[in-house]
C-alpha cells in the first residue's frame, strides 16, 4: 500500500481578478478533505483518516530541481 504522494501544484495567479492565489496550506487542506470524504463515501467507511496531520513542501525554482 502506498504511504506517500508527490504533487506539483502550479499557482498561476487569480483567474477572476481577485485577491491572488490561496495559501498553500488551504489548497493542501482542501485536497486532503475532499479525497478523504470521497474515499469514505466510495468505500462506505466512516471517519477513516487517510492523511497525516502535516505535510512537507519544497518550492521548485527551476527545471533541474524537478529531476
Amino acid at each position: 500500500m502506498l504511504n506517500h504522494i508527490h504533487l506539483i501544484i502550479i499557482l498561476q495567479g487569480s483567474q477572476m481578478g481577485g485577491h491572488g492565489n490561496p495559501p498553500l496550506h488551504k489548497i493542501v487542506g482542501q485536497l486532503k478533505s475532499y479525497t478523504n470524504k470521497k474515499y469514505n463515501d466510495i468505500n462506505k467507511t466512516k471517519n477513516l483518516i487517510l492523511w497525516q496531520r502535516n505535510y512537507y513542501d519544497h518550492i521548485i525554482r527551476n527545471e533541474k530541481e524537478c529531476t
